[in-house]
C-alpha cells in the first residue's frame, strides 16, 4: 500500500512537515534560552568584573561615552595587545597575565557591545 506524500512510515497519516515544524520550534526555543543565559552569564560577570576591578571602559581603554564604532576599535586594540599568541615567547608570569587581560577584554567587549547589556551595566555605574 502506498502512503501519501507527507505521511509518516508508521501510518496514522500525521505529516511529517507537522514533525519538522516541531523540531524547529524546539531547537529555535533551545537557542533562544542558550541566548539567554549567556547574556545573564555576560551581565553577571561583568557586573562581578565592574566590581571587583577597573571598569569595563578602563579595560578597553575607552571613555564611557564612546559611539560603538570608537568601542569596537579600542577592543580590536586591546584584543591584539593582550592576544595570547603575541606572548607566547613571554616567560609564564607574563603569559598568564597577557590570558587574564584578554578575557577580561572578552568580558569587556561581551557587555559594550550589546547595547541592552552596555545599558543596564551603565545604569550600574551610575549607582556606585
Amino acid at each position: 500500500m502506498a502512503r501519501a506524500r507527507g505521511e509518516s512510515a508508521r501510518g496514522g497519516g500525521q505529516p511529517l512537515r507537522h514533525l519538522n515544524l516541531s523540531l524547529t520550534l524546539a531547537l529555535a526555543l533551545t537557542l533562544s534560552l542558550t541566548l539567554s543565559l549567556s547574556l545573564a552569564l555576560s551581565l553577571s560577570l561583568s557586573l562581578s568584573l565592574s566590581l571587583t576591578q577597573a571598569s569595563l571602559y578602563a579595560i578597553l581603554e575607552a571613555s564611557a561615552g564612546a559611539s560603538t564604532d570608537e568601542l569596537r576599535k579600542a577592543y580590536r586594540r586591546a584584543a591584539l595587545r593582550w592576544h595570547p599568541d603575541k606572548h607566547a615567547q613571554a616567560d609564564g608570569a607574563q603569559q598568564a597575565e597577557a590570558a587574564e587581560r584578554f578575557k577580561q577584554v572578552q568580558a569587556a567587549w561581551a557587555v559594550l557591545s550589546d547595547a541592552e547589556l552596555r545599558a543596564a551595566y551603565d545604569e550600574e555605574l551610575e549607582r556606585q
